[in-house]
């Protein structure tokens, strides 16, 4: 517990904006010593202050540290696709030796009010603890904070000083893995689907970099957050890891030049499934001029266009002639078709499961009706969204905050 009192941690949240490689960017900080971290998604909690019990910690491992136990051997398959030998004593894995730390470590805060900060350092210091790591070198707790709902803006609250790296690609780049990634998904229905899925996918997007803006007006020193381009980061490679040290204000250990998660080699989660180690310069050649259709590319430079500006990225502007002869907005049928395809809401309607012939006809010709109305509502407010835009001024002080 001493050294819980005694080192003062920081918070570093890496977060993707669309496919752009966070997950990469997070296992180059993996094994540093200086940097604690799940090798999971993190959810930065919600409420201020908790009781600290067992049964509270149990519940929070269940819904989000998905690590212990039987869910260890998941987790590895997961990550590491292509190994099949793991080095790796699974026994320290499990959740009792988890909760065996916490209790040996903080017994006094057990059946206390504990703040949702105490806690978050709580849990890192403890899985420090499981792994073997000093914790008297630890200056940031990482997050991986893979969407805004997540938890950024209480995760600033209570860490006004944090840092924050967001990862980016040019809009384009991004929306051409967004498609490549949907095509996998959804296999021989994806052609139907393809245009609602895209557009559904570029204003997320837009929403992504919108409450990226928020995070960059909370931060109190404008220098703690920097944004890392995953096709500029394969350029930089080992000397963008040398700036990241020096940005991060730790020292260059050779363990950042590796990608890893618990120590563990990664081969990446690229949409090619083409496995790496590190580095590939390939990949730093931007693919949407000559993979992406014309009218796709039109779409994001239009919709996303002020952030283009925002960000740096070049982009034509485009006259209001040329927009309503070449823009592509989903049709009804586009968006009939994704609303079928994509809903859960007819694969979990307990109306479809009558014995009676006729009830089932009735709950089918219902929830056809219910596809139909979201389609013309959806269809309406495209619309809308689309003449919004043109009334919708760009903001011109470009964020020059890039690891280059």
């Amino acid at each position: 517990m001493s050294l819980y009192l005694k080192n003062k941690f920081n918070l570093l949240i890496v977060t993707p904006h669309g496919p752009s490689g966070a997950n990469l960017t997070h296992s180059f900080l993996d094994g540093n010593s200086r940097i604690i971290s799940f090798p999971l998604y993190f959810q930065y909690p919600e409420w201020k202050n908790k009781f600290l019990t067992i049964e509270f910690i149990n519940n929070f491992i269940d819904e989000y540290l998905n690590i212990f136990d039987a869910d260890f051997d998941r987790f590895l398959k997961k990550k590491f696709t292509n190994k099949k030998n793991l080095n790796i004593n699974k026994k320290i894995f499990t959740r009792q030796n988890f909760i065996d730390i916490i209790l040996r470590n903080f017994k006094e805060k057990i059946d206390h009010l504990i703040d949702r900060k105490q806690f978050v350092e709580l849990l890192h210091i403890s899985f420090a603890n499981l792994i073997g790591q000093d914790i008297s070198k630890i200056k940031y707790i990482l997050m991986h904070l893979h969407n805004y709902e997540a938890g950024h803006f209480d995760a600033i609250c209570d860490y006004p000083n944090l840092k924050y790296i967001a990862m980016f690609r040019d809009p384009r780049e991004t929306m051409l893995s967004h498609k490549l990634r949907g095509s996998k998904k959804f296999g021989i229905v994806f052609p139907k689907i393809s245009k609602m899925h895209f557009y559904k996918g570029f204003k997320k997007l837009d929403r992504q970099y919108d409450d990226l803006l928020k995070i960059y007006k909370l931060i109190e020193d404008k220098s703690n957050l920097l944004i890392i381009d995953l096709n500029k980061f394969h350029i930089l490679a080992y000397k963008g890891l040398q700036k990241l040290s020096f940005w991060l204000n730790i020292e260059h250990e050779m363990s950042i030049n590796e990608s890893t998660f618990l120590n563990i080699p990664w081969n990446g989660n690229a949409v090619d499934n083409k496995p790496i180690s590190a580095f590939d310069i390939s990949r730093s050649k931007y693919k949407w001029p000559v993979m992406m259709s014309f009218e796709d590319s039109f779409l994001v430079e239009f919709y996303l266009f002020d952030k283009f500006i925002k960000f740096g990225y070049k982009v034509d502007k485009k006259n209001f002639f040329n927009i309503l002869k070449k823009i592509r907005l989903p049709t009804f049928s586009d968006i009939y078709f994704y609303m079928y395809f994509t809903s859960e809401i007819n694969k979990k309607s307990p109306n479809l499961d009558f014995k009676n012939l006729i009830l089932r006809k009735i709950s089918s010709f219902l929830l056809i009706l219910k596809f139909i109305y979201l389609s013309i509502f959806f269809y309406i407010k495209i619309r809308i969204d689309f003449l919004i835009l043109f009334f919708k001024k760009a903001d011109t002080n470009y964020i020059n905050n890039f690891l280059a």
